[in-house]
């Protein structure tokens, strides 16, 4: 089902790894060690779901399918509920397109269906949750271009009561008023 071959780069060795199996598309990924290539092997062995995954053409798979796999296999942050809420909104928006389907465009009608009270920090945060799952399809899945690289962050907006840096300010304002007796506050 599996082999490993040893391929000569430049300057050094990789190991590809090559799956076939009847019904299948056959599949191949390389790896830098040896340890690594059979440790996928005896995980892509282990579990029918990944191997379909992993040999379905990329057209096929789902949003939904990547973004399973990416919690149970790559997240590694503190605050999994938080994050899942997030997907969630992902896997509601866009999730039963194949993932080669998605682009930029979707995904700004996406956030565009996000309520109206969330701030500019927020909004990132909901594109910085599926920016990493689509880095994920870009590692496993083959996947070509990543479609959130072309949408810009926005830009943090402080509130004044909160905002260190504008509290300086309105003191070095009030400071040079007193000093010099000159308003510059309208």
């Amino acid at each position: 089902m599996a082999t490993i071959q040893k391929v000569k780069r430049r300057s050094d060795f990789a190991y590809r790894v090559l799956i076939r199996q009847a019904g299948m598309k056959s599949f191949t990924k390389t790896f830098n060690t040896k340890r690594l290539a059979n440790k996928f092997v005896s995980e892509i062995e282990g579990d029918r779901s990944l191997l379909i995954a992993h040999t379905q053409s990329k057209s096929k798979t789902p949003l939904t399918l990547v973004i399973d796999e990416y919690l149970k296999k790559e997240f590694k942050g503190s605050r999994p509920n938080e994050y899942k809420q997030k997907l969630n909104f992902w896997i509601e928006a866009i999730g039963t397109q194949p993932i080669i389907n998605i682009t930029t465009t979707d995904i700004n009608e996406a956030l565009g269906t996000l309520p109206g009270h969330f701030r500019n920090a927020t909004i990132n945060r909901y594109v910085a949750a599926i920016s990493v799952v689509f880095s994920y399809a870009y590692r496993e899945y083959g996947l070509q271009v990543n479609p959130i690289r072309k949408i810009p962050s926005l830009p943090r907006i402080m509130s004044e009561q909160g905002s260190c840096q504008k509290l300086k300010e309105r003191v070095y304002l009030a400071l040079v008023e007193t000093l010099i007796g000159i308003s510059y506050t309208s």
